[in-house]
């Protein structure tokens, strides 16, 4: 190994920004119960090309529960 471990985490922090985000089951299964605080993370997934499709069409089909500009704007950018 030519790079060092501190190399690797800055990298991982550069590619995905700092702070450790939730998995997008957790932020699926939020969704569904029907909890406030899923609609920001449910938006993020409608909108991120780096997950699979089905997690992102998941995400927009529980957003129809989430009234909102910011969730029209998820469906638009979709």
């Amino acid at each position: 190994m030519d790079k060092s471990t501190q190399w690797s985490v800055d990298a991982i922090t550069k590619w995905y920004g700092p702070g450790l985000r939730p998995h997008y089951g957790t932020v699926i299964h939020e969704g569904r119960k029907g909890l406030p605080e899923a609609k920001q993370d449910l938006i993020r997934l409608a909108g991120d090309p780096l997950y699979p499709v089905i997690v992102r069409s998941t995400a927009l089909s529980l957003l129809t529960a989430y009234p909102g500009e910011d969730s029209v704007q998820a469906f638009e950018l979709a």
